[in-house]
């Protein structure tokens, strides 16, 4: 569906193009409008599904099959937050770079501005308004029949506590300290499973 959404945002861009801005020119260059689709396509549908398995974690429950409707909901409504103004930041600040073009005094270079700019603007409407329905019933529908599939809260595995740590050979925890030492939050969530000798140890 998603390759689907960027494919059709050319052909209403070009209704657009030639209908409603006037312009009948269309050469070679426009057709190359179609990698740059693709590209910012894949990344909006990317922020989309990924916004949705991280609303698993912080809504967590069995939505499979449609049994849960209001978490779906909720789910839906923090994903769709997210995604709308992420996407949109990224849309514009392209779509701009675009209309920026098409003040060129080449013709060719300016209507491939333009043409490119209604091209990323339907890419973002598209994204926002058919995929969000379109991930929400794989998800409820027909995620066991993929790797994709909806965390539940049964699933989740309990934090160890001190107690049942397993010790961790000394030039291993020297790669994890490394590691963490550009995190102060990963340190501080690594620093609670360490045996009680290690604790006040950080490498600077």
């Amino acid at each position: 569906m998603g390759m689907y959404m960027i494919f059709c945002s050319l052909p209403f861009s070009l209704f657009f193009y030639k209908g409603v801005y006037g312009v009948p020119y269309f050469s070679e260059l426009h057709s190359l409008v179609l990698f740059i689709v693709l590209g910012v396509g894949a990344d909006d549908v990317f922020v989309l599904v990924d916004s949705w398995k991280d609303t698993a974690v912080m809504y967590p429950g069995n939505v499979v099959g449609g049994c849960n409707r209001l978490l779906t909901h909720r789910r839906l409504f923090h994903c769709y937050e997210h995604t709308m103004g992420t996407v949109f930041n990224t849309s514009f600040t392209t779509a701009m770079a675009f209309i920026s073009t098409g003040f060129s005094p080449l013709m060719p270079i300016a209507t491939f501005g333009w043409y490119a700019a209604t091209c990323i603007v339907a890419n973002y409407l598209f994204c926002i308004t058919l995929m969000p329905p379109v991930v929400v019933l794989h998800s409820l529908y027909f995620s066991s029949m993929s790797s994709y599939s909806t965390i539940k809260s049964e699933d989740k595995v309990a934090a160890p506590t001190p107690n049942t740590v397993t010790p961790v050979p000394p030039g291993e925890l020297e790669m994890i300290v490394a590691g963490a030492d550009h995190n102060i939050v990963a340190w501080g969530m690594i620093r609670k499973f360490l045996p009680s000798q290690l604790k006040g140890k950080r490498r600077r």
